[in-house]
């Protein structure tokens, strides 16, 4: 498929292309308003936005604005991805004649979500379909002055009182005390984190948790035990907001991360101090913005990544140098847009990485060979899933690499290990476990898969570890953590 035969040669990064804006009609919303779909906030994992509304407010005063501010009362809503509420398909894109960018999407059963005053006119098409989660847009101000996404929920064309991670927000038409608070609106914290982890790191022996507040800048390192229990914090501290992206890599034995934020292209190559004590910066830059996904890789000892933009389809593979504070592009072009997880692993000393569009339910695994500036990507297989698994862990379990897929929005869960030679994945068990985890973290211990679940919304904290089989997950650990971690 996209990713079949692609020899990595250049050495040119690519950044994504716009797109002219077009003028085009609205389609009417579908009717006979079926059950409200399970609607998370339009933005990334963790972060922490305001809702707003006012008398006059279009089409009504059950829509909302919603902008983030900095601790100095800055608007930073500027360039932050905007992300689908729900599965869907593009109703509508186009610019009004006021140079209001919008994005309409069907949720079927009558229920319709709208984005505006997005940056520019962003590469969807009527039709398309689309994952929870997969990036939409990004928040702009066409068609007003100040920087903000204008959001609204709807059944069978009316605007109706919005709902996230199925519950009402307090900004609504029948509030009047949330009007005009512009500044000072409802806060709300995103569950909206298909793919999300968190850092895993070993060090010396001991395995340590990196995890982070995109709401407020706050990172802590949680030290594990033997048995995957966690410990306390080994070390915390306050970044600036707006950190979207957390890549890890090695060089020897050390943990090193690139930090990066897609809103600005931001960039911060870090060292892992000893004892789980923090980071060192090592190296700081600007790439470009919007990429959507950064996935680690390993060859012949050498780390690099692929950085993946899924609203424009840009790749680019990066081979990071020798010293950990730089990477220098071996290839960049163009795949398919819209997948939704790249999910890395190892088999045999080979490297692979599975690709799946949860829009869609397309899947490949393909195999990573080379090494300099010469790298090639070769499809081994390729299948159809069903659509909307949010998270896809890969766990190293008695020797074998297993995938652990969970579906956020219903609890379904499926164990699966790889085929040889990544030639497709075998049901091992399934079954269902509560609604709303968001960050899956593996990890092994002696030959057993282990997996830190973590729910974004209610902090609700626990380990877990595959039985004999790879077939079910028996809970090791359990813990009540803050929210908002991602």
């Amino acid at each position: 498929m996209l990713f079949s035969g692609l020899r990595m040669t250049s050495t040119t990064r690519c950044a994504a292309a716009g797109v002219a804006l077009a003028l085009l009609t609205f389609a009417p919303a579908a009717e006979a308003a079926g059950p409200r779909p399970p609607f998370q906030m339009p933005f990334a994992c963790g972060q922490t936005w305001e809702a707003s509304t006012y008398d006059g407010h279009w089409p009504d005063q059950d829509s909302i604005d919603l902008g983030q501010w900095s601790a100095s009362d800055a608007n930073v809503s500027k360039g932050e991805p905007v992300l689908a509420s729900a599965d869907g398909t593009v109703l509508d894109v186009f610019t009004t004649s006021n140079g209001e960018v919008r994005v309409y999407l069907d949720h079927g059963g009558g229920w319709v979500t709208h984005y505006i005053h997005l940056e520019q006119v962003p590469p969807l098409s009527k039709g398309q379909l689309v994952a929870q989660g997969e990036q939409i847009g990004r928040v702009g101000n066409s068609g007003t002055e100040a920087y903000h996404l204008h959001y609204s929920q709807l059944a069978d064309g009316k605007a109706v009182r919005i709902a996230f991670d199925g519950a009402l927000i307090d900004t609504h038409a029948a509030n009047a005390a949330s009007y005009n608070t512009w500044g000072n609106g409802e806060k709300l914290t995103s569950a909206n984190c298909p793919m999300n982890s968190f850092l895993s790191l070993d060090q010396g022996g001991v395995r340590y948790q990196m995890i982070h507040k995109p709401g407020t800048g706050e990172t802590k390192i949680m030290a594990l035990a033997g048995d995957g229990a966690v410990g306390s914090s080994t070390w915390s501290s306050t970044w600036s907001k707006g950190w979207t992206h957390f890549t890890p890599f090695r060089i020897g034995s050390t943990p090193h991360y690139i930090i990066y934020k897609s809103s600005t292209g931001e960039v911060h190559f870090n060292r892992g101090n000893a004892l789980g004590l923090g980071f060192t910066k090592l190296a700081g830059g600007t790439w470009s913005k919007g990429w959507t996904h950064f996935m680690p890789f390993t060859l012949g000892g050498t780390p690099y990544y692929i950085a993946y933009n899924s609203l424009y389809g840009g790749a680019n593979i990066d081979r990071i140098n020798a010293a950990g504070n730089g990477a220098a592009t071996v290839w960049s072009g163009s795949w398919g847009k819209g997948w939704t997880n790249l999910v890395p692993f190892v088999q045999n000393g080979v490297q692979y990485f599975l690709a799946y569009h949860g829009g869609t339910g397309a899947v490949e695994i393909d195999r990573i060979t080379g090494s300099g500036n010469s790298v090639t990507i070769t499809e081994v297989w390729s299948s159809t899933w069903s659509k909307g698994w949010s998270n896809i862990a890969p766990v190293v379990h008695n020797g074998v690499v297993h995938l652990v897929k969970y579906k956020r929005t219903t609890g379904a869960v499926q164990f699966e290990y790889v085929n040889a030679g990544g030639a497709g994945t075998v049901v091992a068990g399934t079954g269902t476990w509560t609604q709303g985890w968001t960050a899956f973290s593996p990890f092994t211990i002696g030959t057993q898969g282990h997996l830190l679940l973590y729910k974004v919304a209610t902090g609700e904290t626990k380990v877990v570890k595959l039985d004999a089989a790879g077939s079910s997950a028996i809970t090791v650990w359990t813990g009540s953590w803050t929210r908002g971690w991602s």
